[in-house]
């Protein structure tokens, strides 16, 4: 989805250039700490699937 998308160009700094913890990353969005790292992996998981076959 669109916000998976954006959290991750987020946290992994491809919007500053800068890294950003997940603590930090869940107080940008006004997340919990636990609903970031469901988010972050309901977001990988989907990206993974977006993948190439031959890449995998």
């Amino acid at each position: 989805t669109q916000r998976e998308q954006t959290y991750l160009l987020y946290r992994y700094g491809f919007t500053d250039g800068k890294e950003h913890p997940l603590i930090g990353t869940a107080i940008y969005f006004h997340l919990t700490k636990g609903r970031a790292q469901k988010t972050e992996e309901q977001a990988m998981d989907n990206l993974w699937l977006e993948l190439p076959w031959w890449f995998i």
